[in-house]
């Protein structure tokens, strides 16, 4: 017994969907009838013989080239009456959709391939001592040759990869792609860079890269740098699929938690942290796994920003902010900084009073500051007044004299 995918299965009869017809059918073949009696459609039948499998495949990869199409297998190979091997390729159009999405994915640009029937267009191959006898229904219907809606063919993954083993880059792959589209493109000459990122998975040619999967490859190089001990820029690490505890705290099984400083950056935490600004916030939204990058800075000399460390974690909440400060504080000790920059959300000082056991000023990043001012200044109909008082806004945010800062902000209010 096979079980197949509910994405390909063919849940429910051959229905034909021309011109709001409800003709449903068992089997392909009374589809196919039904087409040419009842909707005029001529269907063309072709047999042919090939005298090897190797002598097959060419003809079908020359027709799904020429012919902007795929076909596949959704079964093994059964037998027929006549105790012959039969093998048959669908077109790749044909099944139905049915989603399994959680939502952590964004939904493909171009939508599914399927079309919630079965294109008529099939190759049955029967296997003889004469030969391979194909029996090639070429007609397609309920659907166009779109080239989105293919997969790169082997040759054309070979010449990615090809490119990928002799160091050329992803980047300059895909330009030269978009550069090259012939009059008549193929399903190459729409690669996306997703799709050459796939191809490089397979290429292990990257000196950083221990291995094609990337999970597997970080946890490579993360023994590597434990295994430097007090030069490591590791503090803590949890691949997903393994429940550990860290720095006491329990984390499930799902969990992704990786922290990262480097001996340099835990010296300047050290020197800058103290009765200095510290800063800290998250990136949302960055990557298609849904991985959040917390990041902690100091302010040198020069009022330049810092990082001293990075966490990358599948949220950014109180206990995980917390457990990354508590990973930081286990490498660069206790710091009492003077405040805490970071956006509206809680989480960033609150952890940093539970691990550091301090309470410094809150103080909201500007960007914040001038976004909050803007969404309010804009209800202000009068052109004029609204830009006076964001021109007010502007000159006491540069006042650092907290005398003169009231005196001004009285005259505004």
């Amino acid at each position: 017994m096979h079980s197949y995918s509910s994405s390909t299965t063919q849940k429910t009869p051959n229905q034909c969907t021309l011109n709001s017809c409800h003709f449903q059918t068992a089997k392909l073949s009374g589809l196919a009838c039904h087409l040419e009696l009842d909707h005029a459609i001529s269907i063309n039948y072709e047999l042919l013989v090939f005298k090897s499998e190797i002598e097959f495949k060419q003809w079908k990869r020359f027709l799904e080239e020429n012919t902007k199409s795929k076909y596949v297998q959704k079964c093994g190979q059964f037998e027929n009456s006549s105790g012959l091997s039969v093998t048959r390729y669908y077109c790749n159009r044909s099944g139905y959709f049915t989603s399994n999405s959680t939502g952590a994915r964004f939904s493909k640009s171009q939508g599914t391939s399927k079309i919630n029937t079965y294109c008529t267009s099939t190759i049955t191959v029967i296997s003889s001592q004469t030969g391979l006898h194909v029996n090639y229904i070429s007609t397609h219907v309920g659907h166009e040759a779109e080239l989105c809606h293919l997969r790169l063919s082997s040759p054309e993954k070979g010449i990615i990869r090809g490119k990928l083993r002799e160091g050329v880059s992803e980047t300059i792959i895909h330009q030269q792609i978009v550069t090259n589209i012939c009059a008549s493109p193929k399903r190459i000459d729409l690669a996306s860079m997703q799709d050459i990122r796939n191809q490089a998975t397979k290429v292990c040619n990257k000196p950083w890269k221990r291995h094609p999967l990337d999970m597997l490859s970080l946890a490579r190089w993360v023994n590597e740098e434990l295994a430097k001990e007090s030069d490591s820029q590791v503090i803590a690490f949890k691949l997903v699929g393994r429940s550990c505890t860290i720095f006491g705290i329990p984390l499930a099984e799902t969990a992704f938690f990786l922290v990262l400083q480097s001996p340099t950056q835990s010296a300047l935490l050290q020197k800058f942290g103290n009765n200095r600004p510290l800063l800290s916030d998250s990136t949302h939204n960055t990557n298609i796994a849904g991985y959040k990058l917390i990041v902690m800075m100091v302010i040198d000399l020069h009022n330049e920003g810092i990082p001293v460390a990075f966490c990358i974690a599948q949220q950014d909440n109180t206990e995980i902010v917390a457990l990354f400060y508590r990973a930081v504080k286990s490498k660069s000790g206790n710091i009492t900084p003077s405040a805490l920059m970071s956006d509206d959300a809680p989480q960033f000082y609150n952890a940093l009073i539970i691990e550091w056991n301090c309470t410094p000023a809150k103080l909201l990043c500007i960007w914040h500051v001038w976004r909050a001012w803007n969404r309010h200044t804009n209800t202000i109909l009068e052109k004029g007044l609204r830009d006076l008082v964001k021109r007010r806004l502007r000159n006491i945010q540069a006042i650092h004299d907290l005398s003169i800062f009231q005196v001004k902000y009285l005259k505004i209010i």
